[in-house]
């Protein structure tokens, strides 16, 4: 039986806190399911994965209370002047977080995230922080808590299906949790060096510590491979390897991996400030303010990119990170948002069009939600700019022109899903002209009349449901933004039950298979 389940908390403590404690204290998990504001889905939660004495609380909690002896009963019914105790006023906070629950799964954890969401950190610092903390102690949900919002919406499916699938009998979940398990990252005396990219968006470097990777190399192997054999087994088949010689190759990288790791391993990296001189990227984050500061996963990869791009481009020293600095975007527009979701998808599309003819980044970021909007806004020139030094057909006679879009939509799930039926495009290069159209799953060169459909030949489209594919564009500021992120999570979110499907036996060779 749990103790002292009813303290330490006020009775002011609110729902939103109650889940933010869920997730970053998990040994309070019986005091948080015995508060009264402890809402239902949060209860559901401690009791799948809380600890034991969570669970307990949360039992305790649900178990009706006796019936009434029929003599107090009727007392109570009668006795002078006594009133019924006004309910709780809950209801707007337990309406507000169901409304915005979404069950993430990451290394055998989920994590209740809502419309009220976990806190944000104080500083961008502090979020490099708090993420960095979270990875050391293996804490899928304190992780989660420290990433943008934002950034998060819409992959709640797919990380609850990416970890119940199961392989040879082994879920994936089982699998992350092995890897975890018998790795051990640790952070040492780091220091931090922030810089301000644009307003709201600041760049996290560390400039001093270190950080070490340790594990055992066999066991760590096993639990990478794990997760690589099955598609990798299915692509020595298509190739029409026979199954002994698949088994000696599976072998061969098992063990080639073990040595390579226990030549690596432990491994120790110092943490110095970056001066642009060095091959390996920093430890570098960028932070975004969403009502506290946040990891933004999707600007720290590109800004990690840019540099790296840049260090091989220009060669390591200062002038790749002077250049990085210059051809940044150094603020993020207000967003335009259209009447409809098909018009948000015109929208969309003719902003990628002056992108690509201009290099105008903004006017296409304004027609984004607002992680592909900063993505854009911040780094669209610097991609831009590399695409024509690096394309001889990027050339100033460059353009591309959509025809207008027909696409009609289904709102579901406060989002709205696009079947294109008919889109048209004309690319124009040095080279020439060429014009396409995509109709559902089937794109058509116009001028060479040839046509290909995902479902031609394919049983894996089908199997994967990228024979239906849908665009989904999300509601902003009373209108319609196209979303690029949430458009790869639906998709990603439907193949997944085919992919369980087919590495439910461990053999993933119907994926490459033909009608």
């Amino acid at each position: 039986m749990p103790q002292d389940i009813r303290a330490p908390f006020s009775a002011t403590t609110t729902a939103e806190e109650l889940a933010r404690l869920a997730m970053e204290r998990p040994e309070l998990g019986a005091q948080i399911a015995a508060h009264p504001n402890a809402y239902g889905a949060l209860l559901d939660w401690l009791e799948r994965y809380g600890d034991a004495d969570a669970r307990s609380a949360v039992a305790l909690r649900r178990t009706p209370p006796p019936p009434l002896p029929v003599a107090a009963a009727a007392t109570a019914r009668r006795e002078p002047g006594r009133r019924r105790p006004p309910a709780r006023r809950r209801g707007w906070a337990i309406g507000a977080v169901a409304a915005g629950a979404v069950l993430l799964l990451v290394a055998g954890a989920a994590v209740a995230w809502t419309l009220l969401r976990p806190a944000g950190s104080g500083t961008p610092t502090a979020a490099a922080e708090r993420a960095l903390a979270a990875v050391q102690a293996g804490d899928a949900r304190a992780l989660f808590g420290a990433l943008a919002p934002s950034e998060m919406a819409g992959l709640g499916d797919v990380l609850e299906n990416a970890l119940q699938i199961e392989s040879e009998g082994d879920s994936y979940e089982r699998m992350v949790a092995a890897l975890a398990d018998h790795t051990e990252v640790t952070f040492a005396d780091l220091e931090f060096a922030e810089q301000e990219i644009a307003p709201g968006v600041v760049r996290v470097t560390a400039v001093g510590g270190s950080v070490s990777i340790d594990g055992d190399p066999a066991r760590v192997a096993d639990a990478l491979r794990a997760f690589a054999e099955p598609l990798d087994r299915a692509t020595a088949a298509s190739w029409g390897s026979d199954s002994s010689a698949i088994e000696d190759s599976m072998v061969s990288a098992r063990a080639a991996l073990t040595a390579d790791l226990g030549g690596t391993l432990p491994l120790t990296l110092d943490l110095g400030p970056d001066g642009g001189d060095r091959i390996v990227p920093p430890l570098s984050m960028v932070a975004v303010d969403e009502g506290g500061w946040y990891i933004s996963p999707v600007l720290t990869l590109a800004d990690l990119w840019i540099r790296q791009s840049l260090v091989l481009a220009i060669g390591p020293g200062p002038d790749a990170l002077a250049e990085r600095d210059r051809v940044l975007g150094d603020w993020v527009p207000e967003p335009r948002a259209s009447a409809s979701p098909d018009a948000a998808l015109d929208a969309a599309l003719k902003g990628l069009g002056a992108w690509m003819m201009s290099g105008d980044s903004l006017s296409w970021a304004e027609t984004l939600p607002l992680p592909e909007r900063r993505l854009v806004a911040i780094y669209g020139d610097a991609v831009m700019g590399m695409l024509r030094t690096g394309n001889t057909t990027m050339g100033s006679q460059v353009s591309l022109t959509f025809d207008p879009v027909r696409a009609p939509s289904v709102d579901r799930d406060g989002a709205a899903y696009l079947r294109v039926e008919d889109l048209g495009w004309t690319w124009t290069d040095t080279y020439g002209q060429r014009t396409y159209r995509i109709q559902g799953e089937c794109l058509e060169d116009v001028g060479w009349g040839g046509r290909v459909c995902l479902s031609d030949g394919w049983a894996g489209a089908e199997l994967l449901a990228l024979d239906d594919p849908a665009i989904v564009a999300v509601p902003v500021d009373g209108g319609w933004q196209v979303s690029a992120l949430r458009t790869v999570a639906h998709a990603v979110a439907r193949a997944l039950p085919g992919y369980a499907e087919a590495a439910s036996d461990g053999d993933l060779s119907e994926l490459w298979g033909t009608k």
